[in-house]
């Protein structure tokens, strides 16, 4: 049997129980090549899991080679081949703890150095943190607790709840500053934003929510659309607007391509119009043929894109003489990059 087997248990239970013979893998040997040595040795929980974003084979398909979410050093062994043991341990102050943050810790951490890890937060894992609500993130979220546990049993000293500026760079006088601190909501100039009924749709999973039964979403982007997906396949009626011609253009191919058909049988959309305002009890817009539109609204989600906190990036920057930026707050995009 083969495709989308990531769980080393529902390998074990496929085995016991007769359904198969024999498990092939194909991209979750991409994601963690040593997966058949780590399982023989016990170690499940250093498993990286595939997460079946299919980034190996849209790239293969694009570019004729390999890059993998998860996995870093995927694409990269012959370009980056691991270097030496530094000769000096150094002090590394990483700001952040999203996916760019603990991915630095942990990688500093192996290679030797002393590590401090600072969130304002009071969890680890910064815009993935909402994988824990939403059931088909299920392997993001274990990603995330995978990283929380590799981090604790390394010698990095994880600090949240710290909020960090240039002050407490001098006072921890680090030989290398990077700087993870992520991107926040982009809020549209759209009067009646500040309606209480109004979610951000990028942070709606982080306190808990009473969502009306009818929910409009403003953009149409990949977090608006499984957003919206969400609430729609959770008994919620949803309607998206995007001013944009199509749904979902910064997905991945094969991702949109399944996304699309199930958000047809849950939910309704219209493209290429503008929101003018959200009223009380609804959303007005606007149509490419310039007429207007009213929806009803119980709730509204918008979810316009996120902006790189490059405010916090030039405060900080200064404090060290080496430093580097990475993560969303140089550029939002994806977890891969």
């Amino acid at each position: 049997t083969v495709a989308g087997i990531n769980e080393p248990d529902m390998m074990e239970d496929v085995i016991k129980n007769n359904r198969a013979d024999l498990i092939l893998m194909g991209r979750g040997l991409i994601c963690e090549p040593e997966m058949p040595n780590k399982l023989a040795a016990g170690r499940y929980a250093d498993c990286n899991r595939c997460l079946r974003c299919n980034e190996c084979h849209n790239r293969l398909f694009a570019k004729n080679w390999f890059l993998c979410t998860l996995n870093p050093e995927v694409g990269f062994e012959g370009r980056m081949p691991l270097p030496a043991a530094p000769e000096k341990q150094k002090k590394v102050l990483i700001v952040g703890a999203g996916p760019g943050g603990m991915m630095a810790a942990w990688t500093a951490a192996k290679r030797g150095h002393q590590v401090i890890l600072c969130d304002k937060g009071a969890e680890l894992g910064g815009a993935i943190r909402f994988a824990d609500h939403v059931y088909f993130k299920r392997d993001m979220a274990y990603w995330r607790h995978q990283m929380e546990n590799r981090l604790a049993d390394s010698n990095v000293d994880v600090r949240l709840n710290t909020a960090v500026d240039a002050d407490y760079v001098n006072q921890i006088r680090p030989d290398v500053l990077i700087i993870a601190v992520g991107a926040d909501p982009a809020r549209p100039p759209i009067p009646g934003l500040d309606n209480p009924k109004v979610i951000v749709g990028a942070t709606m999973h982080y306190a808990p929510q009473n969502y009306g039964n009818k929910v409009v979403v403003i953009g149409g982007g990949l977090i608006g659309c499984e957003t919206g997906y969400w609430l729609a396949d959770t008994g919620h009626q949803v309607h998206v607007l995007e001013m944009r011609e199509d749904l979902a253009m910064d997905a991945l191919p094969s991702h949109r391509a399944a996304l699309l058909p199930r958000m047809a049988k849950t939910m309704t959309w219209n493209c290429s119009v503008t929101v003018t305002e959200v009223t009380e009890n609804g959303v007005k817009f606007t149509s490419q043929d310039g007429q207007e539109h009213f929806l009803e609204a119980d709730t509204v989600l918008y979810a316009v894109g996120q902006r790189a906190n490059s405010k916090t990036v030039e405060e900080l920057k200064g404090a060290c003489d080496w430093f580097v930026a990475v993560g969303d707050c140089v550029r939002a995009r994806q977890v891969k990059q």
